[in-house]
């Protein structure tokens, strides 16, 4: 079964300079890890490239303490709850590169 944003709990999204939007749906956060890390490895942009987005409350949490023991992985200041996939903003032309974006 192919994973969406219905049966994952986490996507690895796009920064707006790579014009946003889920590159790839997750169960386990080390599967959205090798993938967040895969893809930041294409090339040499400097943007950060995407991050790691929660879907669900419970995924969020469990990012957060990811990062609490010093993983960085979602994007956000360190010790902040990860916004969920549907409270993103929209990609759109102008916005900050560095924005992730749905």
């Amino acid at each position: 079964m192919k994973l969406n944003k219905e049966n994952a709990n986490y996507a690895v999204v796009k920064t707006a300079f790579h014009g946003g939007g889920p590159l790839s749906y997750h169960r386990s956060l080390a599967a959205a890890t090798r993938a967040l890390r895969k893809w930041q490895g294409i090339g040499s942009c400097q943007c950060g490239c995407g991050a790691i987005v929660p879907i669900h409350p419970q995924a969020a949490d469990d990012l957060l303490a990811a990062e609490l023991r010093g993983a960085f992985l979602s994007g956000v200041p360190s010790g902040e709850r990860a916004p969920l996939l549907e409270d993103l903003p929209d990609w759109a032309p102008g916005m900050s590169p560095y924005t992730i974006a749905k």
